[in-house]
């Protein structure tokens, strides 16, 4: 082998330490989804084995991505305990819509006057990929799509801090969803076009419109969560 051509101890390190990053950062994907998507129903025990064997990682990334979903109230590690999935607490629904209020009504206004033109194309195509889920009742691409949209509106807003917050809410958000998806019935041309006047403020640059909008989509989340407490 050519001297040149050989990799330095210092590159090679880099490399393995890049794709230990790159199997940490999957299983706290995979299992970050699983647990929203309610593959991972609350109080279902993680256990380290099958966890290795499920994500295709080792022990190390599996630690790291429970470290990092506990962190975000995801799942409930205590020392010398096997960490579970985290339950949903009545009261905690409360506090989910106070702060959904809070986040996603201004996150609306900004978006309506800092998207650039392929933010409000990417917002545009999300709702009508969203459209289609709903009408084949596809629940998985339901909650792929209406958290892209909701991913794509932060994003437009153009504040780092708020996408921090917003990422984690809209996490919550979904999975209380996929929950009541199995208890609450909704109207499926209502459900369908939740978005729609959202989407369009924001893309026509109405700032109180799409304020406006956003604080009609919690009420409707609000009022779904109500079934599900009845229910």
């Amino acid at each position: 082998m050519n001297i040149d051509q050989a990799s330095s101890p210092n590159e090679t390190a880099v490399e393995a330490g890049g794709a230990s990053r790159a199997k940490a950062q999957h299983a706290y994907e995979e299992l970050r989804r699983r647990i929203i998507e309610m593959e991972l129903e609350p109080g279902s025990p993680l256990i380290e084995g099958e966890l290795i064997e499920s994500l295709a990682v080792g022990r190390t990334p599996v630690r790291e991505a429970i470290q990092r979903l506990a962190a975000e109230r995801m799942i409930v590690a205590r020392p010398r305990q096997t960490p579970y999935v985290a339950p949903i607490h009545a009261h905690e629904l409360a506090e989910i819509v106070e702060m959904r209020f809070i986040l996603e009504v201004p996150a609306a206004r900004f978006a309506a006057s800092r998207a650039t033109t392929p933010e409000r194309d990417a917002l545009e195509q999300a709702a009508q990929a969203f459209h289609g889920a709903v009408r084949s009742a596809n629940l998985h691409a339901i909650t792929h799509w209406d958290g892209e949209i909701h991913r794509l509106i932060t994003t437009a807003a153009h504040n780092s801090y708020l996408m921090d917050c917003m990422q984690r809410m809209t996490a919550f958000s979904r999975r209380i969803w996929r929950l009541s998806s199995h208890s609450v019935r909704f109207d499926d041309e209502a459900f369908r076009t939740c978005h729609d006047d959202l989407v369009s403020a924001i893309c026509s640059g109405d700032t109180e419109g799409a304020a406006a909008a956003a604080s009609e989509h919690v009420l409707m989340f609000k009022r779904r969560l109500s079934q599900l407490v009845r229910s």
